[in-house]
């Protein structure tokens, strides 16, 4: 069952930087399923025609076990209509951990079965569904044996198009001493396992990542039953190992009593985290480069929930800052170079009244950064009343928030995937409604469209709503703002995070502001007011 509504739920729209940018909501289908136990792995893909395709979990129907779990993959034709439905439905639990279009036209789904007691252990599995009618062409297991307990994380293609995938290996049953990773490789067009390389003791993999010289592989040793070392390994094309590294991505990199456990590989093959800090990593002990979100925010408690990266290698990040004084939290998107520079940061708030707003999901076009937050509203008594979705449209020139929006959909709205493919950008969230039960329960598909039209200034550069120059600026410098800007006051930090100038007065006029000598450098210039928080990158040069 799926339902296709056309603008029949509220959006409330904020002020915004400039008004004739928008998102326009082009459909919103709607796909009801039982909870499910599993959430974190939700996504969508869009081929060329602009079929979409949704890959997630929903709660078994077949299963007795309370929370079992099947995996599940949708089509959807360009204007939202629902074209086929597959599952892994059965009596276990299936774990969803992936999903991707193929080259040779197909789609394949990438997790586990399941076990439940008495019953034989989890197996890796892959299944790979004809794109145009949704029949399944092939199923496999990468050990095809009830000997061995595994897991399927990930998965990445060679330029043949053949599936590498990345796990954990156990003996069943299962012993703690027997823990392993694997790399398989197997046939895109039968489905053949054509071999399996089974790796140290102790140690499994998460994520993998086809490179053009070799195979690169992120998962962690364990030490004891709550610790691992995390591990960064490269294999050759042939699943023999070149290279070892342990990665120093412990308590000191993200934070107090928190392990960061989000990453990703990039298209040149670093591994990226984020958390309290957003890093990169090559296969080597230490970080490339790590940026603490917080940095230059006094009493603030930040964290990057999600990440992803542009082909140049920068990295957009969306999470959220917490004023430790107020408990208050505020969105967070920013933008950092591939060398680790921040280039701007922008923040927002939807209401004072309300007390969490956090960035979870992002995706980026050439010009555009579009994120979803999660705002919570409690009652008087201090209780869960409401989840809604906020959307926004960023500048990716220097993180204006060109539009916002807040989608009240349902009791609780969760976001879950953004993607942008030719021209729309996409969203993929669940609502409930906790009160009329699992019935209630829901995907929905969101697409939206670019409607209108910025300002240009020069070969088809982005007009900012606010412009700082100078930059490289010597003793002073000029601000100026749109009239839709309320930004009030200004303090500039070093690039360590220091104030070197405290909270100056701002407005819409001409602003020529006396710099205090200071050492050529790179600066933080951090303007305030009722449109949040909006930062830029200064140059200090005392030869200009």
């Amino acid at each position: 069952m799926k339902s296709i509504y056309l603008l029949i739920f509220l959006l409330y729209s904020l002020p915004s930087a400039l008004r004739s940018q928008s998102l326009q909501l082009d459909w919103l289908a709607e796909y009801p399923c039982l909870p499910p136990n599993s959430l974190e792995y939700d996504k969508i893909a869009v081929d060329e025609a602009d079929n979409v395709y949704l890959f997630g979990s929903a709660g078994s129907s077949m299963s007795p076990v309370l929370y079992a779990t099947a995996i599940l993959t949708l089509k959807f034709d360009s204007t939202g209509n629902l074209l086929w439905e597959n599952k892994f439905d059965n009596y276990f639990q299936d774990y969803f951990h992936d999903g991707v279009l193929t080259l040779d036209d197909g789609v394949l789904v990438a997790g586990w079965r399941g076990s439940l007691p008495g019953s034989d252990p989890s197996r890796a599995e892959l299944v790979k569904y004809d794109e145009l009618t949704g029949e399944k062409i092939w199923q496999s297991f990468i050990f095809d044996t009830v000997s061995v307990k595994a897991s399927l994380f990930d998965v990445d293609f060679d330029p043949s198009g053949d599936i590498y995938g990345f796990g954990r290996y156990n003996q069943y049953p299962e012993e703690y001493d027997s823990s392993k990773m694997y790399v398989a490789k197997v046939s895109l067009a039968s489905g053949e396992v054509l071999w399996t390389k089974i790796y140290n003791d102790k140690f499994y993999a998460t994520k993998g990542k086809v490179l053009s010289d070799r195979v690169r592989v992120f998962g962690g040793k364990q030490l004891n039953t709550f610790e691992y070392v995390p591990i960064l390994a490269d294999v050759d094309f042939g699943g023999n190992p070149i290279s070892e590294e342990s990665i120093s991505l412990g308590y000191e990199i993200v934070g107090p009593q928190v392990f960061n456990t989000y990453f990703f590989f990039d298209e040149k093959g670093y591994l990226v985290t984020f958390g309290y800090n957003v890093c990169k990593y090559e296969v080597a002990e230490d970080p490339v480069w790590c940026y603490n979100v917080a940095q230059g925010f006094p009493s603030t408690i930040g964290q990057a929930m999600t990440a992803v990266t542009d082909a140049e290698g920068n990295v957009y990040a969306t999470g959220y800052l917490r004023d430790t004084l107020t408990e208050s939290e505020s969105t967070l998107i920013l933008k950092l170079s591939p060398q680790g520079e921040l280039l701007w940061l922008s923040t927002s708030k939807y209401s004072e009244d309300i007390p969490v707003e956090r960035g979870k999901r992002i995706a980026i076009s050439d010009q555009y950064t579009f994120s979803c937050s999660e705002v919570w509203d409690y009652d008087k008594d201090g209780n869960l009343e409401n989840l809604d979705y906020r959307l926004f449209l960023c500048s990716n020139e220097d993180g204006s928030i060109l539009y916002d929006t807040l989608i009240d959909g349902n009791l609780y709205d969760i976001p879950f995937y953004a993607h942008y493919a030719n021209g729309h950008f996409y969203f993929l969230g669940r609502s409930y409604n906790p009160s009329a039960g699992s019935q209630s329960y829901k995907y929905k598909l969101f697409k939206f469209r670019l409607e209108g039209s910025l300002g240009t200034d020069g070969e088809g550069e982005l007009k900012s709503p606010v412009n700082i120059y100078p930059n490289p600026a010597g003793d002073f410098i000029v601000i100026t703002q749109s009239p839709e800007m309320e930004y009030k006051k200004a303090s500039l930090f070093d690039g360590n995070g220091r104030l070197v100038l405290s909270e100056f007065p701002i407005d819409q006029t001409l602003k020529k502001i006396k710099l205090p000598m200071l050492p050529d450098g790179v600066y933080l210039l951090k303007l305030m007011g009722k449109n949040g928080v909006y930062t830029k990158k200064l140059v200090i040069n005392s030869s200009n």
